[in-house]
């Protein structure tokens, strides 16, 4: 009798084991990020799947977003030479550099302005605004001249963090088809013109 309740308790165990493994599985990688690790350090763009420090200090964040007849965000510049951005972007390669870059007003995070993108000829940056604890105007024009101060560095954004950049920025989400390799400038400082 001991030993049959000795078997029962080990096959309930074994079972118990099972079915807490199934239900605690390991997440399958994102199919739409080759590798689905986060790459070594400088060798590849780092992944990124979702707002930095959570939604509470990117789209979701309860500040009110500043009026668009401000000129100036975040920080003083503490750079004295503006670059075109196209000049800065041609030889970025994979490591990150402190910037600061001029470009257009190409698109804007409508829903409370925590990004931008800002182009000049066939270069473009995502301007992302936590960095430097600010936000834009969502109503920003494009076309405006913007000269912004921060580290710029290569990032390979997910389908899934692209569709949502896109649906904040007014878009179509299912228009995004896969991961996307964009330049990110972390702002510590804008001014638009």
């Amino acid at each position: 009798m001991k030993r049959l309740s000795c078997l029962v308790l080990g096959a309930w165990l074994m079972a118990g084991a099972f079915v807490t493994g199934c239900n605690n599985a390991t997440p399958a990688p994102d199919e739409d990020v080759p590798g689905a690790t986060k790459p070594a350090a400088s060798s590849n763009p780092e992944v990124v799947d979702n707002c930095p420090h959570g939604a509470d200090h990117a789209c979701g964040n309860e500040a009110a977003p500043p009026s668009a007849d401000q000129s100036h965000f975040g920080q003083p510049f503490t750079m004295t030479e503006t670059k075109d951005l196209a000049a800065v972007a041609e030889g970025i390669g994979d490591e990150a550099t402190v910037v600061q870059v001029r470009g257009k007003v190409d698109k804007v995070c409508r829903k409370k302005g925590c990004w931008m993108v800002i182009r000049d000829g066939d270069a473009e940056a995502r301007v992302v605004t936590y960095s430097g604890k600010f936000l834009l105007p969502p109503d920003t024009e494009k076309g405006r001249e913007a000269i912004v101060e921060g580290r710029l560095e290569p990032k390979i954004v997910t389908k899934k963090f692209a569709r949502h950049l896109a649906e904040d920025g007014g878009e179509n989400p299912e228009e995004v088809k896969g991961p996307k390799r964009e330049l990110h400038l972390h702002a510590t400082a804008v001014a638009l013109r």
